[in-house]
């Protein structure tokens, strides 16, 4: 049975190191792979539009095959979940956004919420 991937990509450079990552992953392991960017207004599907294409690009140039879709969610991270639930997937795979504290590096809001109750392993790529 084939792996399923899921890449949560965002137009950040945190996602776009996820994504090359996930690419990579699903070329060398054979399994299928799906890049997500959840939106929270429909207003933002010409970004989103624009964000997937760049997926597609780097799927390309790594020589992978990658399905993209967007998803209207008012909660990022809810998005996420529901469509890892929905797709049966194996394993996500996001970026981190670390946000700088006094001396040190937490996950982003996002990653930390799918990381706690995602169906599935979540790989978060720094």
């Amino acid at each position: 049975m084939t792996m399923k991937l899921l890449v949560a990509v965002d137009g950040s450079s945190e996602a776009e190191k996820a994504a090359r990552y996930a690419l990579q992953f699903a070329k060398d392991s054979g399994a299928s792979i799906t890049a997500l960017h959840v939106i929270t207004s429909p207003v933002a599907q010409e970004e989103s539009e624009n964000v997937l294409a760049q997926v597609r690009d780097i799927a390309k140039g790594i020589g992978v095959e990658c399905n993209t879709k967007s998803y209207i969610n008012s909660i990022i991270s809810r998005g996420i979940i529901e469509e890892a639930e929905k797709g049966n997937i194996d394993q996500i795979i996001m970026g981190s956004r670390g946000i700088t504290g006094i001396k040190r590096m937490e996950l982003g809001s996002v990653a930390e919420a799918v990381t706690r109750y995602a169906p599935c392993p979540v790989t978060v790529i720094r």
